[in-house]
């Protein structure tokens, strides 16, 4: 079934009618509301598995500072942005079944907590009852911080899209508006495309989509047009004073249609994406495809400022995606750790890993290059937008599914987030069999000091993040 557009016209017109024409400034693109300054927009993207070790990370060059490095080998296809990267090297996913191994499996415990910091927890000791994380992602208090739904700045609070992630399986789930709240991502891209475009309108961006808006028009006319007969009939059924009221509010909005219609097109950079055909899933062949549209309208909405808050949740660790020439994500992990006395075998499925990386690293070159095609304020839509990558568990030395090192990276945000183009690297503190206790956890970067860095860069003070937080503050040096 098609999905509604939230904002039909009749809800615009009561919106109008019930508090006047002003009511409708939230909902205009950003340049139509004479705003000049771009706003600080966050997108967090979440796959399983991580990264190999010893190829994904950065190499620190001959001065040994931290904007002196060499991508890892996995990761040369984003040479081009480098100098939009933070690689945050030394961080401690701590409280994941490692550290607790009467928790859930790994995957469980990683997933829910890689944004929120709080344990997997529900509190019942019932076995069958779903449990998830007990604290919020970081990315949806920044949702509510800018979303009163009383007086929205943005159609939409945030947009949650993902592939083949089943993303509120209690050992799938990744973001959370709060405690026990898994996110539901859309996995359609035509879906997608009609929840937050279906009757939206703004720049041209084609001939074919010249001929489509001129017979939208044509047929809709505008807001006021479109529902005639129903204030005509209001019309019949209230007194003068009403009646003028009602003339005054509708004087405004016809006033206000036309300068939105006139600004909007004016906007050169709030433009329609091409909406998605064909077939979409999660296998090798399909994937790509689906990915881009999700992108693409992720790109368009922060562009229209429809959302400034965005999660793309691919795959999840449990059940493993076939990406690349039948390689299996989640049997490549496990057979690096099967095969620690087997040189062949290891060496085999390291390279399976590798090749894993790159076709990450292609997709995550897809979106910097997108973004940083779109012109936005003073920069470039990817200047303005911070793009926080997270995962469940990732494979080091010590074999796979390790929530050590885990593989944060930050990408864009420039303009107002972190200086960029750097390796930042952190202690690493091991206890006896290489493993880490309590104590030494303390002595760690835990991922929570991320966290608390990012919304302190929104004016969201907090000192620590998620329940399981064993340090204070902010993230040294970011």
């Amino acid at each position: 079934m098609k999905p509604k557009n939230r904002f039909s016209r009749r809800s615009w017109l009561r919106m109008a009618a019930g508090a006047g024409a002003a009511s409708l400034v939230p909902f205009m693109p950003r340049l139509a509301r004479g705003q000049s300054e771009a706003p600080k927009r966050v997108l967090v993207v979440y796959h399983g598995l991580g990264y190999l070790d010893e190829s994904f990370w950065p190499t620190r060059g001959a001065s040994g500072r931290p904007n002196d490095f060499t991508l890892g080998d996995t990761m040369r296809a984003l040479d081009d942005y480098k100098n939009q990267l933070i690689y945050l090297d030394g961080i401690l996913l701590y409280g994941a079944q490692y550290f607790f191994p009467d928790d859930d499996n790994e995957h469980a415990s990683g997933g829910n907590m890689t944004f929120t910091g709080s344990r997997k927890d529900d509190g019942d000791e019932d076995p069958n009852t779903k449990a998830f994380s007990n604290g919020p992602s970081f990315e949806q208090v920044i949702a509510d911080h800018y979303y009163d739904p009383e007086s929205p700045v943005t159609p939409f609070r945030d947009i949650a899209l993902g592939i083949s992630s089943n993303s509120t399986g209690e050992r799938h789930a990744c973001f959370f508006r709060g405690s026990q709240q898994p996110v539901a991502a859309q996995h359609d891209p035509t879906a997608a495309f009609e929840t937050y475009f279906g009757g939206f309108t703004p720049a041209d961006t084609s001939e074919a989509q010249r001929q489509q808006t001129a017979r939208r028009r044509a047929r809709n006319q505008s807001i006021i047009d479109y529902v005639r007969d129903d204030l005509d009939h209001a019309r019949r059924r209230i007194g003068r004073q009403e009646e003028a009221a009602l003339d005054q509010h509708l004087a405004g909005l016809r006033a206000l249609e036309r300068r939105v219609t006139a600004e909007m097109q004016a906007d050169p950079a709030c433009r329609l994406p091409d909406a998605p055909s064909g077939r979409w899933g999660g296998d090798a062949e399909r994937l790509r495809g689906t990915y881009e549209a999700h992108v693409d309208v992720i790109a368009s909405a922060f562009t229209c400022d429809l959302a400034r808050v965005a999660t793309l949740q691919l795959g999840h660790a449990d059940g493993g995606l076939t990406l690349v020439e039948g390689i299996n994500s989640h049997g490549t992990t496990h057979d690096i750790g099967g095969n620690q006395e087997n040189p062949a075998g290891l060496a085999d499925a390291k390279d399976r890993h590798r090749r894993l990386d790159r076709f990450w690293a292609d997709r995550w070159h897809y979106l910097l290059e997108k973004l940083d095609s779109i012109p936005d304020g003073d920069g470039t839509l990817l200047d303005n937008t911070l793009i926080v990558w997270g995962t469940d568990t990732t494979t080091g030395p010590r074999g796979p599914h390790r929530h050590t090192r885990m593989p944060y990276f930050l990408a864009g945000g420039s303009n107002w987030a972190f200086p960029t183009g750097r390796h930042l690297v952190y202690d690493q503190v091991w206890g006896r069999n290489n493993r880490v206790g309590r104590e030494e956890a303390a002595q760690w970067q835990s991922n929570s000091r991320i966290w608390v860095s990012i919304l302190q860069r929104y004016g969201i003070e907090r000192d620590s993040f998620g329940t399981m937080d064993i340090g204070s503050g902010t993230l040294p040096d970011l």
